[in-house]
Parts: structure tokens; sequence; C-alpha cells
């Protein structure tokens, strides 16, 4: 977009406001627990998202169209690394083509689409279900894009509202910032995906525990199953009878040993005396 010139309270306030951003990031950023693969990642994508914004793409008088990437960023090193990033990449633009009030830019290309994606991944991770495919189409797509919608209508705003957009300029540009936002959309959609699945850890703000955990309603169907079953009532057989309670036998070994049993001689005896033998 083009530059923005604002009056010099309203680049006050944008510079005070853009700095108390950096500040919370720069605290809230865990420096302690970042390792250096994870810091090697970081300026990696940072130089990366420079250069993207160096292909600038004429679209009018005043007015370029340039790649944005701050969403994907967040999305990528988590809210206060991609607020330190694009510091970063917006220093280093103001300092190669000064002009405008960064601080203002630092609001509308940084912080504006940086805190809009992170509260869309939070309203779907509290209000949708734990799901891979909510992360990568609601989140990976339909998010960025939401974003970039948001971060354009904004800026375009702004410039309507400084007076540095004419008619025809929202006429001219704002079409094709838009064709080109769902473009960027599409890409880094595709991109998050693979990392998602092959490389989940650059992707900082993917909760595996969160989108990969099992279900807990089916653990509970399965444990109030088994406790209805326990807790069965038995059915008496028609007739009102009852059944008689299965006793359980056990066998003695000692009842199937080889030996063959003893006639008892008793008997035997009382049988002969009352009974003699005839000749």
């Amino acid at each position: 977009m083009a530059d923005l010139d604002p009056p010099f309270w309203l680049a006050v306030i944008a510079a005070a406001a853009a700095l108390a951003l950096l500040v919370d990031a720069v605290l809230r950023a865990d420096w302690a627990r970042a390792s250096l693969t994870d810091h090697l990642g970081w300026a990696l994508m940072t130089a990366v998202v420079f250069l993207g914004h160096q292909m600038h793409v004429p679209a009018g008088a005043r007015i370029e169209l340039h790649y944005l990437g701050a969403p994907a960023l967040c999305l990528m090193l988590g809210y206060p690394r991609a607020m330190i990033a694009m510091a970063v990449v917006l220093l280093a633009d103001h300092l190669l083509a000064p002009g405008g009030s960064l601080g203002l830019r630092f609001l509308l290309s940084a912080a504006l689409p940086i805190w809009v994606i992170y509260r869309l991944l939070r309203f779907s991770q509290r209000c949708l279900p734990a799901n891979l495919f909510v992360f990568l189409l609601g989140v990976g797509f339909i998010g960025l894009f939401v974003t970039y919608a948001l971060q354009l209508l904004a800026a375009a705003a702004m410039h309507a509202w400084l007076g540095s957009w004419s008619h025809d300029g929202w006429q001219q540009t704002l079409p094709f910032a838009l064709l080109l936002a769902s473009g960027e959309t599409v890409m880094e959609g595709m991109l998050i995906t693979l990392f998602v699945v092959y490389a989940p850890r650059w992707v900082r703000l993917f909760d595996d525990r969160f989108y990969l955990r099992r279900p807990r309603h089916h653990g509970r169907q399965r444990t109030a199953r088994r406790s209805a079953q326990t807790q069965r009532p038995s059915v008496a057989p028609p007739g009102g009878a009852t059944r008689p309670p299965m006793l359980a036998t056990t066998r003695n070994e000692s009842s199937f040993s080889a030996q063959p049993s003893r006639p008892d001689t008793t008997t035997i005896e009382a049988f002969s005396t009352r009974f003699p033998p005839q000749s």
C-alpha cells in the first residue's frame, strides 16, 4: 500500500501504541525456553517475509501491492515472536525506503492481522470441535483470508480518511488487493498443511495434544455400559419359581486315583447272617 502520512498527533499516538505492543511482545516471547533451532527458524521466516515485502506490484499512483505474511507468521511463530519479527521487517523496509508513519504502519500491517488470526484461533478452540480439519481449513485457509480482508479494508479506510486515496483508487486497488490476498491465503494454507503433517513443531500455534486427542464421550459411554451390565437385575423364570443358585463344584484329584475302592464288610456280614445260604 501507499505510505501513510497522518497528522502529527495521530503519528505520536500510533507510535506509542506500537511501542507498547512491541514491549509486551518482548516480555512474553519466552526467550529462555527457546532452543537454537527455534531462533534459527525464527530468523529464517523473518527473512522470507522481508524478501516478500521487497516484491512490489504497482497498482496506480503512489499505490503498490506487496506480500503481507503477518497472519501466517503468527501461526508459525506464535503471537509474541510474530510481533517482533514483523517489527524487524517493517523497520528494515522503513530504512530502505523512508516515508510515512512507521507506528501506524506497524499497527495496520502487523498488530491488527496478528491479533485477528490469534483471536480466531482461540475462538475455534473454544467453540468448535477439537478436530484437525478445524485448524487446517477453518484457521489455515478461511481464517487467513478473513484476516487479510480485514487488514486490507482497514488500510483502505485509513487511506480514505487521510485523503491519500481517491474514489478511483478504491476501484483500482481494493479488488486486486483482495485477489492477491486470496492467492496468498491458498499458498500459505497449503504450506501450513504440509508443515502440520510432516513437521508440526514448525507450526507453533498447532497444539497436537488438543487437536489429536481422543473424544471424551466415547470413554464415558463405555463406562456407563459396563456399569449398566454389572447392575442389571436378575429376571425370575415364569410361574414364580425361583431358579436354584448355581453352586461351584470342584474336583478332588484323589477321587480319580487308580486304586479300586474296597467293599463295606460290615454290610456284607449283616446280610449273610439274616439270609443264610441254602445248601
